[in-house]
């Protein structure tokens, strides 16, 4: 049974960049991948980038995951959440942080998008710092309806994507893995 997604439930509760996030994720793909896990994880959204104020949900793709590889996501605490897109996602509830995965085809556009632009903003801190203020202040105005707050977000994401793509153009970026 699909479970209602966590962060529907308590709103948008947002937080300070912490440096356990990219802790976190790889502590959590060493215990999936010792679990048996086939699929490659990678850390992507705002918890992948230092000094980014996010939602304390560390965002992981799952790219070309068998059918096994579902099935023990559900065997070591993940749940299958609503989703009112194609895309497929599980998560685990992990005391202060939740962990959302999306599980997604190696040619679904997004696997690169996502990489693209953690690695921009990686590369750009004046980006990330741009992006994180956008980001609180969303937070505070829409604190209790999380679709506003990713509405809100969407003409910004939507120019600094195209600014990741001209800078992925001119330093020949290649997504990792």
């Amino acid at each position: 049974m699909p479970w209602p997604r966590r962060s529907t439930l308590e709103g948008v509760p947002f937080t300070s960049a912490s440096a356990a996030w990219p802790l976190a994720f790889a502590e959590e793909r060493r215990r999936l991948q010792a679990m048996g896990l086939t699929a490659p994880l990678q850390h992507i959204g705002s918890t992948a980038v230092p000094n980014l104020p996010a939602k304390p949900v560390i965002d992981i793709q799952l790219v070309g995951a068998r059918r096994v590889d579902l099935v023990l996501l559900r065997h070591t605490g993940y749940y299958r959440i609503r989703a009112p897109r194609r895309t497929v996602f599980y998560e685990r509830p992990a005391g202060s942080h939740t962990f959302l995965i999306r599980v997604r085809s190696p040619g679904d556009p997004a696997v690169r998008r996502c990489l693209l632009f953690r690695d921009y903003l990686l590369s750009h801190p004046d980006e990330t710092d741009v992006y994180g203020n956008l980001k609180n202040d969303l937070a505070q105005r829409y604190a209790d309806d999380p679709s506003a707050y990713r509405t809100g977000k969407a003409p910004w994401l939507e120019a600094a994507m195209a600014r990741a793509e001209r800078w992925a153009r001119a330093t020949n970026w290649q997504p990792a893995g």
